[in-house]
């Protein structure tokens, strides 16, 4: 793990890109993204893979649009070594999870703080 104001940082940076996917605003949202990921975010889930923060927030936009009012929420600790972490998350319109039990994996640049790479899972781990 981080030792403890990087990892409360990292936890930060974290909450701050969860956070883009609630803003509706192109503007807003790049915005947003560019002060948690860096210019060349390379990000890929089960659906797509892509690299650039106008790409990243496009996808978002397409992903967003179908529920607007549904929050993505960090819901695990972030556990971290050198410049890689996991951490849990879930989708949630409401009282009612949409998706829960996913993961995502990422690398951030140590030297700013931003996310360099996410990788996304979804739903729980099959035993």
């Amino acid at each position: 793990m981080t030792e403890g104001g990087e990892a409360s940082a990292l936890a930060a940076t974290i909450d701050a890109y969860c956070a883009c996917w609630a803003v509706m605003e192109t503007a807003a949202r790049h915005a947003a993204l560019a002060r948690c990921v860096t210019a060349d975010i390379r990000y890929a889930d089960p659906m797509v893979a892509l690299t650039g923060i106008p790409a990243l927030s496009e996808h978002i936009a397409k992903v967003t649009a179908a529920r607007p009012e549904a929050v993505i929420a960090r819901c695990t600790e972030v556990d971290a070594h050198h410049t890689h972490a996991r951490f849990g998350w879930n989708l949630r319109d409401g009282k009612e999870t949409l998706l829960a039990g996913s993961i995502d994996v990422v690398e951030w640049e140590p030297r700013t703080g931003l996310l360099t790479r996410i990788t996304g899972f979804f739903g729980p781990l099959e035993a």
